[in-house]
């Protein structure tokens, strides 16, 4: 669909759905700034293709493990291009589909708003790995999250995503 949402990206945003039927849908109900990666295809050629058109793309895959799947596959291809990277961390049995049709255009809007950066998502799918509720939960999680905020460039990431690791496990920064 991006020859048709290129002509849509008044805020430089291209929104990454799985397949075509999550784009008709979203098409339907007016959000029109969509493609459909159809899944495992999505390739480093086209992140590059996507960096023509849009600054910041949202990946909303759907949340199955199959999803959670494409969704890694994807957020490790696009973090090496130039983009912003979001990530719609879409609940287990929805997809944007059915979540526009059960929540309308704004609500969809809305969640989309409250897309997680790549360090957010990633932090979340630890969080949901571990009990934050126990000692060992939160140390392991705390040992994982070191290792994602290792990955980061710079000192304001480094800080801004330590403190909220800390203020979640209880852990000294």
């Amino acid at each position: 669909n991006l020859n048709h949402c290129k002509n849509f990206l008044d805020a430089g945003q291209i929104l990454i759905v799985e397949g075509y039927m999550d784009v008709i849908s979203l098409y339907e109900k007016g959000i029109r700034n969509t493609v459909a990666a159809l899944g495992t295809a999505f390739t480093p050629f086209h992140g590059k293709i996507l960096e023509r058109y849009a600054n910041e793309v949202i990946i909303a895959f759907d949340g199955d493990s199959a999803g959670k799947s494409a969704t890694e596959k994807a957020m490790n291809i696009l973090k090496k291009t130039g983009l912003n990277v979001k990530i719609l961390n879409l609940p287990i049995n929805e997809d944007p589909d059915s979540f526009v049709r059960k929540y309308g255009q704004q609500g969809f809007a809305d969640f989309v708003a409250k897309a997680l950066t790549i360090v957010e998502y990633q932090l979340e799918l630890l969080k949901s790995h571990n009990d934050l509720s126990q000692t060992d939960g939160r140390l392991r999680y705390g040992n994982e999250a070191m290792k994602i905020l290792r990955q980061l460039e710079t000192a304001v990431e480094i800080d801004y995503y330590s403190k909220m690791v800390a203020a979640q496990t209880g852990i000294n920064q």
